[in-house]
C-alpha cells in the first residue's frame, strides 16, 4: 500500500480456507476503510472511518490481475473531500460474505507525508 497526494494504493488478494493463493472475489461485497491517523483499537467494527470505498464483485473486475500468486487487485483509492489531517492514515479492508459474515484485514498503515 502506498499513498499519492489525493489517494492511497491498495494491491489485495483475496484468499479461500487454508489456500494462500488468490481467488477472484465473485459474490459479496469488499469494503476499505481509511481512518485518520493510527488506530488505537482493533475494533474496527466499532470505528467510524474517515473514508469508505465499497465494490461489488462487477465493480472490481476491472482492477484484477493474475500472477503466480493467484487473482488480485490493484485499486487507487482517491480520498476526495474527505483528505485526511494526520501524516499517516490506517487502512483496513473489510470483505462482506453473502451470509452476513464479515472478515477484516490486518491494519495497513500508510504515510501521507507526500501530500
Amino acid at each position: 500500500m502506498g499513498a499519492g497526494p489525493d489517494a492511497v494504493a491498495v494491491k489485495i488478494f483475496a484468499c479461500e480456507g487454508t489456500d494462500a493463493k488468490g481467488v477472484a472475489i465473485t459474490k459479496g461485497q469488499l469494503d476499505f476503510l481509511m481512518f485518520d491517523g493510527l488506530l488505537v483499537t482493533s475494533n474496527t467494527d466499532k470505528l467510524i472511518p474517515l473514508k469508505t470505498w465499497t465494490f461489488l464483485p462487477k465493480d472490481l473486475r476491472r482492477f484484477e490481475f493474475k500472477r503466480v500468486a493467484g487473482v488480485g487487485y490493484d485499486l487507487a483509492l482517491g480520498w476526495e473531500q474527505s483528505k485526511p489531517k494526520a501524516v499517516r492514515v490506517t487502512v483496513v479492508a473489510r470483505y462482506r460474505f453473502p451470509d452476513a459474515q464479515v472478515v477484516y484485514s490486518e491494519p495497513a498503515v500508510i504515510s501521507t507525508a507526500a501530500r
